[in-house]
Formats: C-alpha cells, sequence, structure tokens
C-alpha cells in the first residue's frame, strides 16, 4: 500500500554541477561509490575524510579533486553549494544535515533518506545521453538492478545515435520551416522507426548516409537485418 502524502518525495531534475562546489565526506568505499557518480559532473569536487582509502585516491589524483585529511568539521562546509555525507555512520551524518540546514546547502546523506534534501538516481550516461531512474529512496536494490538492464540497453552505440539525432534535427530544421510542422514531425517519425545503434553496431556508414537522405526526402527505405524497426 501506498505511504501518506506526508513522505518525502523528490522531485527529478538535471542539474549543471560545472560551477557549483561540491563536498564529499568520507574516504571509504560508500564515498568512493559517490565520488564515481558524479565524476563526469562535477569538476569542482572536494573529498573530506582523516583516511581515503587507494582506489578512491587514484580517482581524485586522476580527475585533480582536492583531498583534505582531516576530521569533519562545521568550518569545512564553507564555500560549498552541495555536500554528500558518505561516511556511514548515522550521528555524523545528522550533524553535517544539522550543519547545512543552518548554512542552507544542500545535503544527500547516503542510506540515510531522513537527512537528504535530494538523492542520487542510478543512471547511466552514454555521451549526451542521460538514463537514469530511483525508487524514491525506498529500494536501493531495485535501482541497482534497473541500472543494469539500462546498461544492457543502452549500448555503447548510443552515444553515436545522440550525435546522429542531434545532426538529423538540425537538417530537418533548415530544411522545412516552423510553418511546415507536420513535415518536421513526419521527418522524425521515420527517423524514429530505425534502430541506428544497430547499424552503428553493424559499421555501415554508407546506409546510414543513404538513409538520412531518404528520410529527410521523405522516403523510405527497405534496410536488412536489424536496420528498422524497434525491438
Amino acid at each position: 500500500m501506498a505511504e501518506q502524502n506526508s513522505k518525502r518525495v523528490y522531485f527529478p531534475i538535471l542539474i549543471s554541477l560545472s560551477d557549483r562546489k561540491c563536498l564529499v565526506i568520507g574516504g571509504g568505499p560508500i564515498a568512493r561509490h559517490k565520488v564515481q557518480s558524479l565524476e563526469k559532473f562535477s569538476p569542482q569536487l572536494t573529498i573530506l575524510a582523516p583516511e581515503i582509502d587507494e582506489k578512491l585516491a587514484e580517482i581524485a589524483v586522476k580527475n585533480k579533486f582536492e583531498i583534505i585529511r582531516k576530521e569533519y568539521k562545521t568550518a569545512d562546509l564553507e564555500g560549498f553549494d552541495l555536500v554528500i555525507a558518505a561516511t556511514g555512520k548515522k550521528k555524523v551524518s545528522a550533524q553535517i544535515w544539522k550543519d547545512c540546514k543552518e548554512k542552507k546547502i544542500l545535503i544527500n546523506a547516503v542510506d540515510d533518506p531522513e537527512h537528504c534534501d535530494f538523492i542520487l538516481p542510478a543512471t547511466v550516461k552514454r555521451g549526451d545521453l542521460t538514463v537514469s531512474v530511483g525508487t524514491q529512496g525506498r529500494s536501493p536494490f531495485l535501482t541497482k538492478e534497473l541500472r543494469r538492464w539500462m546498461n544492457r540497453m543502452f549500448t555503447p552505440e548510443w552515444e553515436e545515435v545522440i550525435d546522429l539525432a542531434a545532426d538529423f534535427r538540425k537538417q530537418v530544421f533548415a530544411r522545412y520551416s516552423a510553418k511546415q510542422r507536420e513535415e518536421r514531425d513526419d521527418c522524425f517519425a521515420r527517423f524514429l522507426e530505425v534502430d541506428w545503434a544497430a547499424l552503428l553496431r553493424d559499421k555501415r556508414p554508407e546506409e546510414l548516409t543513404k538513409l538520412v537522405a531518404a528520410i529527410l526526402e521523405g522516403k523510405k527505405l527497405k534496410l536488412e537485418n536489424n536496420g528498422s524497426g524497434g525491438e
């Protein structure tokens, strides 16, 4: 049965962290997992803990993240926009939460929903494609399984599919004016009928070029094997 409406509900949002300073408090496997989730999105990341495990230190060096080796103090929050408490200690998380509330800093306390302003969804990233899923923090093990499913579904070729789709959109907009909305929509619909990932996986670039041209001209091109249609 669903819980009452008073439960904490999280709004899904994609936000740029390029100009926001992030602090991860913790130096073990929990912190490492969160840093790995953030490393592609947050260039200004600091890790704070008295001890940092070797793998986490390697990630920090590779990404030029700052490491501060000390116990957490309230003053350590100064200048940060977002905090992740990943110490695995609920008392410490509760104190960090309290300090963040006073300073109006957004905080995520790992595996401690009561002390979270936001949660980190399971995410699969392929170039500019970002696919995320979450369970409002209620079932992390299910979220992990869904991420494994997304990894299988969105193969590496999807990075090129996004580039192809972006370029196709530009061509459609250049070919058809804003008043030709129906023609634009028809082009997009035909584009979506094609299994572009399969074509890219089979390394058939000449077929890609011909197919894009045919779609723009309003034609349909029959493909062999897995070239058209979805699963």
